[in-house]
Formats: structure tokens, sequence, C-alpha cells
């Protein structure tokens, strides 16, 4: 090449610089294109009425896509953009959660707002048969160490280990660890192949299908109580910084509520219902965070609190006292004293029923609607675990006895034992139910052909 030519092609880079990358004498520079989503999120603050609700429709038209400009909304210093964010942070999960169906596996303690410890097909109404057994080396079994799903069933050790394995046939799948001596201090919530879990140094979140750690939330004081999931946002208690909501993907938080929360979190669609360690019930605004209703309970809660029929609320005082209150509007319905106290994590419902187990020995049915009594059968034994209850059946027990009821009437089914002073509370996934007995967990299905109780 010579000299000529060189020189010509450096005029030509030089002109092809001037046209593309820098303004030419006396006209203005061209401004930098603004990413189109972070500009509708400068108008969800915007002076009038339209463009805020076309900023609004527009960004839920994105949906996911806008979901990480949306969280970082929520820090803004604008007032109007935090607000509208949050709100459509919501209605983005909401959608998340009916797109999902499934994917919310096992939203809460016991399963979800109902406690009931069952989804999918209903309880064996006949003695089960055993499907598969596993050794497991467990150190201390707690009531909801069984979070049963599809493809695996997870077994919680509260000295923080964690171990899967596969639900078609007990084989092993991996094994977790938490770091720092941390302890399980609650059952986890699993959705969207996110397992979530309390533990006595913060909240840690896991990948359900390799049992690697994804993010965690460290608290002081840690946190005491099963989390709750709905769409893509957790809800959590830690008991240094009160209830806090997460992002499911990436725990960034979406807002905090300075309280005292006791037990497990209540979360469905849009209700927020969590007890108080000053003795009330409250229901938050998932998008604000603030109070929508509050309930002077008489006693700090003994457990969390059990939805019934979508808009009632069951709740354990620790004064006995069994309350049922209106969801929409915090209004008490009814109140029934019981005679003993209930050592369980949770109560748990369907059709419109609510089992509660006592330690006196004794597991009542009561009516969630009005809180009359159905029936009351004494177990022989006391500090009874959890009852697990479909809407035909309520299974339950400790010390390796586990009976089953037809939860309209009381009518014994079944019952089996197992060489073990320490059990799970059953859990159940589309008819396989999953029992952790001391060092083995089992799985049992109903029996083929002619169901008997006996």
């Amino acid at each position: 090449m010579n000299r000529s030519t060189a020189f010509g092609w450096v005029l030509s880079i030089c002109a092809l610089a001037l046209v593309n990358g820098s303004p030419a004498h006396g006209q203005d520079e061209k401004p930098v294109p603004r990413d189109p989503i972070a500009v509708l999120i400068g108008q969800l603050d915007a002076k009038k009425a339209e463009a805020r609700d076309s900023a609004q429709s527009a960004l839920l038209k994105l949906g996911e896509k806008a979901r990480g400009h949306l969280l970082a909304a929520v820090d803004s210093k604008e007032v109007g953009v935090r607000r509208r964010a949050s709100a459509l942070l919501l209605r983005l999960d909401s959608l998340a959660a009916a797109a999902a169906g499934t994917d919310l596996t096992w939203a809460g303690l016991r399963g979800g707002p109902s406690r009931s410890g069952v989804v999918g097909a209903s309880l064996p109404r006949a003695h089960p048969t055993l499907a598969w057994s596993v050794s497991v080396r467990t150190q201390m079994v707690i009531e909801g160490s069984v979070i049963p799903s599809k493809d695996r069933v997870i077994c919680l050790d509260k000295v923080g280990v964690v171990r899967s394995f596969f639900t078609s046939n007990g084989k092993r799948d991996w094994l977790h660890t938490l770091e720092g001596k941390a302890q399980i201090t609650a059952s986890a919530a699993l959705a969207a192949d996110r397992l979530v879990l309390p533990t006595s140094k913060g909240l840690v979140t896991l990948d359900a299908k390799t049992g690697r750690a994804l993010w965690s939330v460290p608290s002081a004081y840690g946190s005491y109580a099963a989390p709750a999931i709905h769409g893509r946002r957790v809800y959590a208690s830690l008991r240094n910084i009160g209830l806090r909501a997460l992002d499911l993907d990436s725990g960034k938080p979406v807002f905090d509520r300075k309280m005292t929360p006791m037990g497990a979190l209540l979360v469905k669609g849009e209700l927020l219902v969590t007890g108080t360690l000053d003795g009330r019930l409250v229901r938050i605004d998932q998008a604000t965070g603030k109070d929508v209703w509050s309930v002077d309970l008489g006693g700090a809660p003994q457990m969390g609190p059990t939805l019934v029929n979508d808009d009632v609320i069951v709740v354990f005082v620790n004064n006995r006292e069994l309350r049922g209150i209106r969801a929409s509007d915090g209004k008490s319905l009814w109140m029934k004293r019981l005679q003993a106290r209930s050592e369980s994590e949770s109560l748990a419902s369907a059709a419109g029923r609510v089992a509660v187990t006592g330690s006196d020995g004794y597991i009542r049915v009561i009516d969630g609607e009005t809180g009359r009594l159905n029936w009351r059968r004494d177990s022989g034994m006391v500090e009874l675990g959890g009852p697990c209850m479909s809407d035909e059946l309520v299974v339950y027990g400790a010390n390796g006895m586990i009976t089953c009821r037809d939860a309209r009437t009381g009518i014994y089914q079944w019952r089996m034992f197992a060489p073990s002073r320490t059990n799970s509370t059953p859990a159940a996934w589309n008819g396989r139910l999953f029992i952790l007995f001391g060092n083995e967990l089992r799985a049992y299905d109903a029996p083929k052909g002619p169901e008997t109780p006996r």
C-alpha cells in the first residue's frame, strides 16, 4: 500500500467517525438513547394521571422484563415511584402465581395457608402400603421436617442438614449443610425450585434441584417461623427486622415492616396476615407494608394463623382460646376456649373444618365458620404432633404411632406403627404419604383394590 492510499484510508475512517460518533460543526449533539423501561419508571410520578396510568399499563404488559427495574424503583427517592412500583410488583406476583399453578409447590407452612399438609389427591382411606423407605441419619426431627413435591421430597434436620430424595423411589439426590453451624428453626417453603429456610442466623435459599445455596439474608437474632411465598415474592419473619418481603429469585428486599411477628406467616392472593408477640393479629397491605386491620387477641398466638374457606382466619392463642376472625375486615366471628394447649406448630383445615391436636392427647375437629365442636377423640398420648387433613380424612400421631379418622365423623379408619420415638407431621403429595420416623423416611401409597378400614 503506497502513502497516498494509506492517507485516503485515514481520511475515510475519520469521516466515518464524524458521521457516526461526533457531531458536525454547528449541529447539536444527539442525545444518548434512554432505556425505555427506565423512562416508564420515571413516568410513575408524572404530574398528569393519564401519563402515570399509561406508564403503569405499559410496565404491566412488559411483565417479567420490567421486574428488575421495578425492584430498583422500590428504593427511589420519589414517593410516587416507590408506591406504584411496589403495587406493580404485587400485580406481577399475582400474575406469576396464576400462571405458575403447581409452581407454588409447598408455598408455606404445611403446604400453604390452610396448613392441611396435603397437595393434590386425598389421603388413603384404607391402611396404606409401604412404597419405599430409606435410612436418614437425622439428629433432630422437627414437625415440618418433610417438604414433598412432584420430583423430590426434602428432609430437614434441625442441626442444619438438608437432604433431598427422589419422590418416585427414595434414592438419594443431594445433601446440603448450612454454613456457620446455623440451625433450622422451623419448616420451609418451596416454590419455583427455590427452597426457603428459616435458620438461627437468618434466611437461606437453596436451589431445590441441586442443593446449591442461592442467596441468604443474615439476621442477628435469626428467623424462627416458616416463611410464605406468593408469586415471586417471599415473606419472612426476622427477629431483628420484623416482617420482610423479598424477591424470590434475587433475595432483594421489597419492603420491611417493623413489628414482632409470632408464628408462621399466612399468605394467599392479596391476603398477608401474621400474629405478633404483643398479642395482635395483623393484616398487612402487600404493596405498602402498612396495616389493613389489627385485632387484639388478648394474648400472643401459640402458632401461626390458618385460613378456612378463604375468608375466615382461625388462630390459637396461648390462653387456650381458639378464635375465628373474618379475613376481609378483621371482625371477630367466634371464640372457643379449649381444655388444653397445643404443642403443635399449626392447626389444619379442609372443607370448612379445622383440626387441632392438644397436649391432653385429644384431637378435636371444629367447624371453622361457627366454632362449634364437631367431634373429639382421645389418642392415648400426650404432645401430639400437628394434623394432616384432606376434605375426607385427618391423619395425626406421635411416638411412631399414626392414626387416620374420618374428618366429618371422627370414625376410626386405620393405624400404623413404626419403631421410633419421634416422627414428623405426615405430608401428602398426590396421594403419596411421607413421614420421617427418626432415622427412616417412609413413603406410603393407597392400597390397590377395595379400601377397607382397619
